[in-house]
């Protein structure tokens, strides 16, 4: 019996996208899972894949909406890696069954093998901001703690890597909307780390009209306000996200949400206040990385750096520009501080 296709998915077959049955798919081991549905390890003509998957009961009140939802962020995907596919995982395939009352989606796409940004900060771990090496995570060998270490250097890499993800996004014509660690997979090339974006769920095309919903401590000061979300928005929660990566400390810890909830009667963000506490260490440790990091943190969408243009900083601090030049690009991006804003 042929599965009648999914409410707005002949949009994404017409696109090109490729439609296959499930048994194409290996599925190996369970990756993640929350609201959105789960993510498999799978493999796909012999190379390794992540699945992603959604169950739409069909008495959902919603059902055509949430069909319609999947199949829009695998159009955002796709766009994204038709003009920049080194910015995303790029879709691979996708395919869909009927059963037991519900549809179920599937969307194949290439692997963070990596795993995230996220996946590099551990607040159990105390470590210094720059070094010459900083530990970034921590392992347990009979009862000792080994430190990894991760240098100044491959954090601006990857900085700079994060940057420009986000820059071929906005090429793209794309506001992902979301952008945090758990969001920006980690890819190996090379021997180094490359930065794809994953999770289109809240991403829209830039000039619409469309509300984010981004998360809690990443999201810019204008999305959560709920009004239309623009590029700037996507430099603020990557600055954010990077912050974190220097400071090895989250910014949405369950402490910090809730010093959140009980300070927001007081009229003052408790997210910005945590945000410049972090930043107080970059600055004291690394003032180039902290003014860079300042500018796009800024409360006026306006002032801040275009994506492109936060690349190229993490770029010239990489490749041994001279301090003078160094002093004029971060002249050029200095504004006021994140303390002044809370």
């Amino acid at each position: 019996m042929k599965v009648p296709t999914p409410a707005h998915w002949t949009t994404v077959l017409d696109s090109g996208m490729r439609a296959v049955q499930l048994e194409s798919f290996q599925v190996q081991e369970l990756l993640g899972e929350g609201s959105f549905g789960e993510v498999y390890l799978a493999t796909f003509e012999g190379q390794p894949c992540a699945l992603k998957t959604i169950e739409i009961p069909d008495e959902t009140d919603n059902l055509e909406w949430k069909c319609q939802e999947f199949a829009t962020e695998v159009m955002m995907m796709q766009t994204v890696a038709l003009i920049s596919r080194e910015s995303v995982c790029a879709p691979l395939a996708v395919a869909w069954e009927h059963h037991n009352g519900a549809y179920h989606l599937h969307l194949a796409m290439e692997l963070a093998d990596r795993g995230d940004l996220l996946d590099l900060i551990d607040e159990d771990t105390n470590w210094s901001v720059d070094g010459p090496s900083s530990a970034y995570g921590a392992e347990r060998t009979e009862g000792v703690y080994e430190a990894y270490v991760l240098e100044r250097a491959s954090k601006l890499q990857l900085a700079e890597s994060l940057a420009a993800a986000v820059a071929g996004l906005h090429a793209a014509g794309i506001v992902h909307a979301d952008i945090k660690g758990a969001n920006a997979g980690l890819s190996s090339c090379d021997g180094l780390l490359s930065v794809k974006l994953l999770d289109f769920g809240s991403a829209g095309q830039i000039g619409t009209d469309f509300k984010a919903f981004g998360s809690t401590g990443y999201e810019a000061p204008e999305v959560q306000e709920r009004t239309e979300a623009r590029p700037p928005a996507d430099v603020y929660s990557a600055a954010a996200t990077l912050v974190e990566l220097w400071c090895g400390q989250w910014i949405a810890s369950d402490t910090a949400l809730a010093a959140r909830e009980e300070s927001s009667r007081s009229g003052h963000d408790p997210t910005r206040i945590r945000i410049a506490q972090l930043m107080s260490q970059i600055e004291d440790e690394d003032p180039d990385v902290a003014v860079i990091l300042q500018r796009c943190l800024e409360l006026d969408e306006e002032t801040r750096p275009t994506a492109k243009e936060l690349e190229s900083a993490f770029r010239a601090l990489q490749i041994g520009t001279p301090d003078d030049d160094i002093g004029e690009i971060c002249a050029d991006l200095r504004m006021s501080t994140i303390s002044d804003q809370c």
